[in-house]
């Protein structure tokens, strides 16, 4: 027979929110670069939108070769003989935006995984409450005599 406290420690060991928390700046980062992303552009599709006209240009209508012009033969040749330098340039344009926090910690495991989006109501409604200035909390002032009839009170 397993008991539940010995599981304790394995649950109590993955409560830090930290790893999601920096995930969800990590996703954050990303969007603040990549404001409008395509789902569909790759690091070949952003070099070939660049560069295809100027090959184009030096290649003017040729018979084709394999079914492809010779320009689209010659763009193909360049990309592959690209460094990885120039490559990685393409790459970090076309990169994807991460996977959810929820694919990578189980929000039932890990403390803090949410969804981006509660995580943003979050964060927003905290830097509201920090421009008012004041806390949105107060002390009661009821007496002791009006606690003890409260509506609370099972009498």
């Amino acid at each position: 027979v397993i008991k539940k406290s010995e599981h304790l420690e394995e649950v109590l060991s993955k409560m830090d929110s930290e790893a999601s928390s920096k995930f969800h700046k990590a996703i954050k980062k990303w969007k603040a670069k990549h404001p409008a992303p395509s789902p569909r552009l790759g690091a070949f599709l952003l070099y070939s939108q660049k560069k295809f006209s100027k090959i184009k240009a030096m290649n003017p209508d040729t018979e084709l070769i394999n079914s492809r012009d010779l320009a689209t033969q010659q763009l193909l040749e360049i990309w592959n003989s690209l460094d990885e330098e120039s490559k990685s340039k393409y790459l970090k344009k076309a990169a994807h935006c991460p996977d959810p926090c929820f694919s990578v910690y189980r929000a039932d495991l890990y403390f803090g995984s949410v969804s981006e989006k509660f995580s943003d109501t979050v964060d927003n409604y905290f830097a509201n409450q920090e421009g008012k200035g004041t806390s949105s909390y107060s002390k009661s002032e009821l007496s002791m005599d009006r606690k003890s009839t409260s509506t609370f009170s099972r009498e």
